[in-house]
């Protein structure tokens, strides 16, 4: 077995030479840099779905390809090609995928202020949902100044719907009990268990959201396509259209193939002078703004960074929850763990070079006490004088609205999913489950409620209130966080929660947020608060910061490794170079579909 556990080791030291020489390379050819870029271009982007908003989980493998490009790249290029005098169009490609509502907004606002810069914009696909609602996907289309459809397709612009699953009669049929307590008549996620049918406040809910959703529909496709609002209730009724139907309803411009449209922009074709680039290449072209990025993350790694007006960028992305634990290694994780967000925003608290501090919430929240944590940080880092401003992604339900209630400001997108302001808990008994498979627990226990939480045993009346008890303290606690930190009395803030979810268009009319915008609006934001004229001035420092994920592949091989830590840096970079540091009600747990 020694010999096995050699082998292996020195199997996985080899790879991690060919990872080493890979890293020089790839530095090399980032410091050599890639073909000077046109004197004149289109620029040009295909979408699978909306970016992700934060890079993927820092795990090995993901790190020996190159990553997709965050939201905030791509909106980052679209803003910088408006005020590019060589940039003349942008021209995108929308594929299949998953188009997230508050993702596809802010889109449309970089393509606006692209738009605003007197240069045009064309969007082409095959169909605009095809077996398969179309409206996010379309609803971003409209956004440009020329629709193109290819022959054969379709808009789907077929409404919105939502879908819940109930599964009480098969839990009943396999003996399984759910015994969840709710803390707010809204707070309607564990219902599927519960309930056969769907409840009045679930309906109540998903009818209000998909009611927003539609609002923001008509309204962009109105100013976008120049049809009358109250004349495009009656186009979703009657979708899906063919092409041809849908040209003669002025839903596109044209009906035809891509390479007439790139024909079109670029006649024969480009050449060194006049070309189509990608929008992520233009980002990070020849003029060395990766290897800048790349530095100013090295060096902040190292609590050397120079920035005047420093900004720390601290990403709460997916469930939170309390600590870190054994991160890394092979598969990374989708966390947002509270004591490093915490810690990051109190280095940043006590970093005299930070000035403001920006979180950009994307998560259905998770643990209150983890939700709390983040809170507290967030109101030391406001007592040390920093300016704490948040961003809304897809979604800040919940825990992902607990933590930003102390901000000086708060921006989200129209169709942010946020409040849930309420708690719910519980477990599941499992007891008839087993005695129908013929399995008898025993036990010996200390205490009277040691037991309480096995689940081979239901609660007792006694536990049940103590369980009851404990979830109106955190029910109370949020009542009260809400309170303070958005200037409201305590009776004010019940009608809105309850485990309510709102969407940002409904949360901003309750003031349960301040300005509509997305991460680019809330850096304005804090550029105009620090007299900087533009954005891109800002020292943005992105933090917490992932383990490398060298040091996970340096993980697997143990101390061998020691003898290639001489090219840590070099292999990190090239790493980090594919990995750049900068829905609808998942929160609840039913799908909707756009």
């Amino acid at each position: 077995m020694k010999f096995l556990w050699k082998a292996i080791r020195a199997l996985f030291a080899s790879l991690g030479l060919v990872v080493v020489l890979l890293a020089i390379v790839g530095v090399v050819s980032l410091k050599s840099g890639t073909s000077e870029l046109p004197r004149k271009m289109v620029l040009s982007y295909i979408f699978y779905g909306t970016p992700q908003d934060v890079p993927p989980a820092n795990d090995l493998l993901s790190q020996l390809m190159p990553a997709d490009p965050t939201l905030a790249e791509v909106t980052d290029a679209i803003y910088r090609a408006a005020k590019d005098e060589r940039v003349e169009a942008f021209v995108v490609k929308l594929s299949a995928g998953d188009y997230k509502w508050a993702d596809v907004q802010e889109l449309r606002a970089a393509i606006a202020a692209f738009k605003a810069s007197g240069k045009k914009t064309y969007v082409y696909s095959e169909s605009y949902g095809e077996l398969y609602p179309g409206m996010a996907e379309y609803y971003l289309a409209s956004a440009f100044d020329e629709i193109w459809l290819q022959p054969v397709g379709t808009v789907a612009i077929t409404g919105f719907s939502a879908q819940v699953p109930y599964f009480k009669k098969t839990l009943d049929m396999v003996g399984v009990t759910p015994d969840i307590i709710q803390k707010g008549q809204y707070k309607t996620a564990p219902e599927s268990s519960l309930l056969e049918h769907m409840s009045d406040a679930q309906r109540e809910t998903l009818h209000s959201i998909l009611q927003s959703m539609m609002t923001d529909f008509f309204e962009g496709v109105s100013a976008g396509r120049n049809i009358p609002a109250n004349s495009i209730g009656v186009l979703v009724d009657g979708a899906p259209y063919t092409s041809q139907e849908a040209k003669e309803r002025k839903l596109v411009d044209h009906v035809g193939y891509a390479d007439q449209l790139l024909e079109q922009l670029i006649p024969g074709g480009g050449d060194k002078n006049h070309d189509f680039i990608d929008a992520v290449d233009y980002l990070y072209a020849a003029d060395g703004a990766m290897l800048d990025r790349i530095v100013k993350e090295d060096k902040a790694l190292k609590g050397k960074h120079t920035g005047k007006n420093g900004v720390a960028l601290v990403y709460v992305s997916g469930m939170i929850v309390p600590d870190t634990g054994q991160r890394g290694g092979m598969f990374g994780d989708n966390m947002a763990y509270a004591s490093e967000i915490a810690g990051a925003i109190k280095d940043a608290a006590e970093d005299d070079d930070i000035k403001a501090i920006v979180l950009r919430v994307d998560s259905p929240g998770g643990s209150p006490s983890a939700s709390e944590t983040i809170r507290r940080a967030v109101v030391v880092a406001k007592e040390k004088g920093k300016y704490v401003v948040v961003s809304m992604g897809g979604q800040a339900a919940s825990g992902g609205y607990w933590v930003v209630v102390d901000a000086d400001k708060i921006f989200t997108q129209p169709g942010t999913l946020t409040g849930s302001i309420g708690v719910f808990g519980g477990k599941a008994s499992f007891a008839n489950a087993f005695a129908k498979v013929g399995v008898n627990w025993d036990s010996v226990t200390m205490g009277a409620n040691a037991g309480m939480w096995s689940p081979s045993e239901a609660y007792t009346a006694d536990q049940r209130v103590a369980v009851s008890r404990m979830l109106d303290d955190v029910y109370d606690s949020f009542i009260d966080r809400v309170a303070q930190g958005r200037k409201f009395a305590p009776e004010v803030v019940e009608p809105m929660a309850g485990g309510r979810v709102w969407t940002g268009r409904q949360a901003k009319e309750r003031g349960l947020v301040d300005e509509i915008g997305g991460l680019r609006q809330a850096m304005e934001d804090v550029a105009a608060r620090l007299g900087v004229k533009d954005v891109h001035k800002l020292d943005v420092i992105v933090m917490p910061d992932a383990p490398s994920p060298f040091d996970n592949f340096l993980g697997l091989l143990g101390q061998s490794a020691q003898v290639i830590d001489f090219v840590r840096p070099a292999a990190q970079a090239v790493m980090d170079a594919h990995n750049p540091s900068w829905s609808l009600v998942r929160a609840q747990r039913f799908e909707i579909n756009p």
